[in-house]
């Protein structure tokens, strides 16, 4: 939602000053049927302790190939990382209600140099439009209140002791755009007792147990990006409607959210500058308003 943990951080006060405002961040897939399954399930320990996440998703280049524009500049903010990881960073957040504690990361620009939308000049890309990441998530237990001031279940969890957390959860992430491949946006939730696997093209989930048979599952007809900015658009109207039903919004991302995602991605982007090097992010430790 911003270029840096800074402004993030300005944007989260601004909020924070205005409690009755709606102030919330454009991650869609939390309302889709496929996450909020997800997240039901493997909360209720239906295929036990989730011990580690595979994700991938590769977007193929544009019809005529790349142009430069602010997707290929980095001080605009492009690359895959802002772009794509910080709604995979949000889901695994939402979805296993836990926090990242670790990242190493390798970025890296792949087509460069690129002809301007604009004028066609040829110019550098600053951005990468290929991600490598690793992190590690611990899981939370506490949720605090949200930017309207009512409980906001998915806010995210402060600083609590480290002695009573569970276990880590170990994630792989790749990104990638890729000219002339299919799109895939696939991602493999392995747990004690079986795995669950979504796809964010159908907006399909399936949840198997270690016999390998479905336990629960949704069948989706669109992508899920598609699908959850239907339902978030959906949830802004009730909410800010004549009936005012702030309750349609409590799944959605808060600033507060957005701040920790951009904490993840700064971090990300710090590791790959260091070769890859182990970083924790920086930690929200606010109280909530």
């Amino acid at each position: 939602m911003a270029l840096n943990g800074r402004e993030a951080e300005q944007m989260l006060e601004a909020a924070r000053q205005h409690p009755d405002q709606a102030a919330i961040v454009d991650h869609e897939l939390r309302f889709t049927p496929m996450l909020q399954l997800a997240k039901e399930h493997l909360q209720a320990g239906l295929i036990g302790q989730v011990r580690w996440v595979d994700m991938r998703l590769t977007q193929p280049a544009p019809l005529g190939g790349r142009k430069w524009d602010w997707w290929a500049d980095e001080a605009q903010g492009g690359g895959v990382v802002g772009a794509l990881g910080s709604h995979v960073i949000d889901t695994l957040r939402f979805v296993l209600q836990a926090e990242v504690g670790s990242v190493s990361a390798h970025l890296r620009t792949m087509a460069s140099p690129l002809p301007d939308r604009t004028d066609s000049q040829i110019k550098e890309a600053t951005s990468e439009d290929y991600a490598s990441l690793q992190m590690t998530l611990t899981p939370q237990s506490a949720a605090s209140s949200g930017v309207w001031g009512f409980d906001h279940p998915a806010s995210p969890p402060y600083k609590q002791p480290t002695d009573d957390r569970m276990p880590e959860i170990q994630a792989h992430v790749t990104l990638c755009l890729v000219a002339q491949a299919k799109p895939c946006m696939q991602c493999v939730i392995g747990a004690d007792r079986g795995a669950a696997e979504f796809d964010l093209l159908t907006g399909s989930l399936s949840i198997t147990n270690r016999r390998n048979q479905v336990v629960a599952s949704h069948r989706g007809c669109r992508s899920a990006f598609q699908e959850g900015e239907r339902l978030l658009g959906s949830a802004v109207q009730r909410a800010l409607g004549p009936k005012k039903d702030k309750s349609a919004l409590q799944h959605a991302a808060t600033i507060a959210d957005g701040l920790a995602v951009q904490y993840v991605i700064d971090a990300l982007r710090a590791s790959s500058k260091q070769q890859g090097s182990a970083i924790e992010p920086k930690q929200i430790d606010v109280e909530p308003w």
